[in-house]
């Protein structure tokens, strides 16, 4: 009896983040009508909400920073439910995210790749100091 007490409540709570993903997928392509979608964060804003300092040495963030800076963006500031979106869960399994230079001499050229369990986003910083983030969902 606990068991199939246990199995029908991960069951729900299962159905529950299903609903919130697809929620934050709709939010992010306009109501489904897109592919792909583009978005401006405000590094400033998001670190004063959380008081948390963001950027690593020579004021490159890292991979785990970009997640926060987008998943903070979606909850806050575009009305995605917390854990909706999960950064280590990726089309195949296991995230395949990571973060590179394009070009080694110009830091403006840091850009990273994350996936996730609602599709993909490529963010690099603009030179306005703000986090420019591409999202396609998958299909």
């Amino acid at each position: 009896m606990r068991n199939l007490i246990l199995l029908i409540f991960m069951l729900i709570f299962a159905s529950q983040v299903s609903a919130s993903s697809d929620e934050c997928k709709r939010l992010l392509t306009d109501n489904f009508h897109q592919e792909s979608s583009f978005h401006v964060v405000d590094i400033d804003r998001v670190v004063q909400i959380h008081g948390r300092d963001v950027f690593c040495s020579d004021n490159i963030l890292d991979q785990y920073s970009f997640q926060f800076l987008i998943n903070s963006y979606l909850e806050r500031e575009l009305g995605c439910k917390a854990g909706a979106v999960n950064f280590e869960v990726g089309p195949n399994g296991t995230s395949e995210s990571h973060c590179q230079f394009l070009n080694k001499q110009t830091p403006s050229s840091f850009v990273c790749y994350l996936e996730t369990n609602i599709g993909y986003f490529v963010a690099n910083i603009n030179f306005m100091e703000e986090l420019t983030v591409i999202y396609t969902r998958w299909d």
